[in-house]
C-alpha cells in the first residue's frame, strides 16, 4: 500500500515586456568631409535583410508543448525528478469469505479449506511502513507520470469468532461442549511494491491544484496472495514566496483508497478441540477497507526549483497515513 507522493504544479507568470532602444539624434554642426564619404545610404525598410531563422532542436524535448507554454508566460518545473519516500500506514479492514481447515499438524496440510459462514469480526488492523524510490517526468506541462519501487514491512492482526460445529467431529460438538472459538490471526507483511500513476496539475503565481491517481501491486515474499490497491487524491492550496528563490506550499484535500487482498496462513498450538487436544488451523480470508475516503493536509518546501521536501498526513475513520519525502529535479 503506497502513498503518493510528491505534489507538483506549474506556475503562471506574466512575461516581461521587451524594451526597445532608440538611437540618439546627432548633435547639430557640420559633418566632417571624411564622414560624408563614409556614409552609406540606408536601404528601404521593405528591402531590409531577413534575419536567419533560429535553430530548431531535433532532440526530444519534454514536456511536449513546452515552447507554447513558455511563450504564454507559464513557469514550468524541471522535467524529471527522483524521490525517496518514507510512509507509515495504520488501516482498519473488514474480513469475508473465511475458510479454514483443522486437524493434526501432520494431517491438516493436505485438507481442503472449508468455508465458515458464521464469522464475527472483532478487530482487523494492518500496520506497516514503506521505503520507496520514485522517478517521474512531465510528459505535458499539465501531466506528470511516475513509477516507483519499494519495500513494505509490518503485520496484520485479525481477531474473529467462528463456529467450528461443521469442522469438528459431531461427537465433540454435542452439548454441553462449546464449539465456538475466539481466534486471533497474525499475518506478517514483507512485500515488494510497484506503483504506477499520473497527476494532472495546474497553478497560478500564488495557488495550485493537483489531481493524482495510482495503482499499486504489492508482491508477497511468503506463500500468500499479492495485494492490489488503487489510490487517488485531490490537493489544493496556496504557494508562498520565500527568500532565496524558494517557495512553501500548504495544502489540504481528500484521499481515496480501495484495497482488496487475500491472506493465508496457519496457527499451531493456539487452537484446541473441546477435549483439550491441540490442533493446527489453516485459514484463508479476504480483506477490504470499508472506509475508503479520508482527509489530508500537507506542506511542500521548494528550493531553487530543484530540491523539494514534503510532509503529508492522511486521517480518517479507516486509519491514518504519514508520508515524508525528499526529491531532486533535473
Amino acid at each position: 500500500m503506497i502513498a503518493l507522493d510528491d505534489t507538483a504544479w506549474v506556475s503562471l507568470v506574466v512575461p516581461p515586456t521587451p524594451v526597445q532602444e532608440v538611437a540618439a539624434a546627432p548633435e547639430g554642426g557640420p559633418t566632417p568631409p571624411d564622414a560624408e564619404q563614409s556614409v552609406v545610404p540606408a536601404a528601404p525598410a521593405s528591402d531590409a535583410p531577413v534575419p536567419p531563422p533560429e535553430p530548431v532542436s531535433k532532440g526530444l524535448r519534454l514536456p511536449f508543448g513546452r515552447d507554447r507554454a513558455l511563450a504564454r508566460g507559464y513557469e514550468l518545473p524541471r522535467t524529471a525528478g527522483l524521490s525517496i519516500l518514507l510512509v507509515g500506514n495504520h488501516q482498519k479492514l473488514d474480513a469475508g469469505d473465511l475458510a479454514v481447515a483443522i486437524g493434526t499438524p501432520a494431517g491438516v496440510a493436505g485438507r481442503t479449506l472449508t468455508p465458515v459462514p458464521f464469522v464475527t469480526t472483532d478487530q482487523i488492523k494492518a500496520h506497516n511502513h514503506v521505503v520507496e524510490f520514485k522517478a517521474d517526468v512531465w510528459l505535458f506541462p499539465y501531466l506528470n507520470l511516475f513509477a516507483s519501487i519499494g519495500r513494505t514491512n509490518g503485520g496484520m492482526d485479525i481477531a474473529v469468532n467462528i463456529d467450528l460445529t461443521g469442522l469438528l467431529p459431531p461427537v465433540l460438538c454435542r452439548p454441553p461442549a462449546d464449539c465456538s472459538r475466539d481466534l486471533r490471526f497474525h499475518a506478517e507483511i514483507d512485500n515488494t511494491t510497484l506503483t504506477f500513476g499520473g497527476m494532472v496539475s495546474y497553478g497560478a503565481e500564488d495557488w495550485f491544484a493537483a489531481l493524482l491517481a495510482s495503482r499499486t501491486l504489492s508482491m508477497s515474499s511468503r506463500d500468500r496472495s499479492d495485494i492490489t490497491s488503487t489510490d487517488a487524491g485531490l490537493r489544493v492550496g496556496p504557494r508562498l514566496k520565500l527568500p532565496s528563490n524558494s517557495r512553501l506550499a500548504l495544502y489540504g484535500g481528500v484521499n481515496y483508497v480501495d484495497l482488496d487482498t487475500t491472506v493465508e496462513g496457519s496457527l499451531s498450538g493456539e487452537v484446541r478441540d473441546p477435549a483439550g487436544a491441540p490442533l493446527t488451523l489453516r485459514y484463508r480470508t479476504s480483506l477490504h477497507n470499508p472506509w475508503k475516503w479520508s482527509g489530508l493536509v500537507g506542506a511542500n518546501f521548494e528550493f531553487a526549483r530543484r530540491w523539494n521536501l514534503q510532509a503529508e498526513q492522511v486521517f480518517g475513520k479507516g486509519g491514518d497515513r504519514t508520508v515524508v519525502s525528499a526529491s531532486v529535479r533535473f
